[in-house]
C-alpha cells in the first residue's frame, strides 16, 4: 500500500486538482465514494472551492485542503467500497483530520483501482487549520495499518536515493516516475513543444496538469496521483524566463 499527499488551494490548485479527480480520459472508471452531506453541492469543485474558501475567510490560511491518495500494490485483492473507506478512517485519523468533512474518488486504470481523499483543513468549531506536520510519518503508520487491517501485502519501504534532494526524492518515491525519468520526460515535451497550446496537450497526454504556483505568474504541474512541482525545475536547462515566455501568452491566470 502507497499512501502520499499534501496540503494544498493556493492559485489555480483547486481548479486543477478537482479537474484531475474527475477526468475520464486517464480512467476507466471515476467514482464519487464519499461527499459530506453539509457540503454546499454535490460538484466536486464547488467543494474543494468551499473548503479553501473556508481557510482563507476564517483563518488567513492560503492552504484549505489536505489530499491524499491511498494506492494498493498491483498484486492487491479488490476492496469493497466498504474497505476503501475503512482505508479513509485510518488514514484520518493518523493525520490528525478526525470528523473534519472529507470527499473520497475512486479512480480504475486498467484494472486496477486507488482513491483520493481531500479533507476540509478548517476547524469550524475551534477556528483554527488543522495541522499536518510529520504527514510522512502518518502517510507510512497508516499504510501498514491499513495493510494489516485489510490483510493486504506489505509495501517494501522506500530506501531513499541520495543523488536527489530529499524531499523531491521522497516525493517521487510516491509516484510512478523517478525524479531523473520525469524530469527527462518534461524535458522532451517542453522541448518538441512549438506552441503553449501543444506543450499543454503535451502534457495533459502524460498525464500532467498545469495550474498557477503559489508566486505570481509561476507555473505547476500536477501529476497524476495529484503531486504537485515546479515546472521550470522539471525542465533541464531552461530558464525560467524562457519557460514563461514560451507559454505566454496562456498566463497561469488562464490555467
Amino acid at each position: 500500500m502507497i499512501v502520499k499527499g499534501g496540503a494544498g488551494g493556493k492559485g489555480g490548485h483547486t481548479g486543477a486538482l478537482s479537474k484531475h479527480l474527475m477526468r475520464t480520459d486517464e480512467n476507466t472508471r471515476v467514482e464519487i465514494l464519499e461527499i459530506d452531506p453539509a457540503a454546499p453541492s454535490d460538484d466536486l469543485h464547488a467543494v474543494l472551492s468551499e473548503f479553501q474558501m473556508l481557510a482563507q475567510v476564517s483563518s488567513k490560511g492560503e492552504l484549505g485542503f489536505y489530499q491524499a491518495s491511498i494506492n494498493p500494490q498491483d498484486d492487491d485483492r479488490p476492496l469493497s467500497p466498504e474497505e476503501w473507506k475503512q482505508a479513509a478512517d485510518i488514514l484520518e485519523t493518523k493525520l490528525g483530520f478526525e470528523g473534519q468533512p472529507r470527499v473520497i474518488v475512486l479512480h480504475e486504470k486498467e484494472g486496477r483501482e486507488h482513491i483520493h481523499v481531500v479533507w476540509q483543513r478548517y476547524d469550524t468549531e475551534k477556528g483554527v487549520l488543522r495541522d499536518y506536520k510529520q504527514n510522512y510519518k502518518s502517510h507510512m503508520e497508516a499504510a501498514r495499518e491499513i495493510e494489516e487491517t485489510l490483510d493486504l501485502h506489505r509495501f517494501q519501504d522506500f530506501v531513499q536515493d541520495r543523488s536527489h534532494d530529499f524531499p523531491e526524492t521522497q516525493q517521487s518515491s510516491r509516484t510512478d516516475l523517478s525524479v531523473a525519468d520525469r524530469k527527462e520526460l518534461i524535458t522532451g515535451l517542453y522541448r518538441q513543444s512549438d506552441s503553449s497550446n501543444a506543450f499543454v496537450s503535451a502534457m495533459a497526454e502524460a498525464g500532467f496538469d498545469l495550474a498557477r504556483g503559489d508566486k505570481p505568474n509561476t507555473f505547476v504541474i500536477i501529476d497524476h496521483h495529484g503531486e504537485v512541482h515546479s515546472l521550470v525545475r522539471q525542465i533541464d536547462g531552461a530558464k525560467k524566463a524562457e519557460v514563461h515566455d514560451k507559454l505566454l501568452p496562456r498566463k497561469p491566470v488562464d490555467l
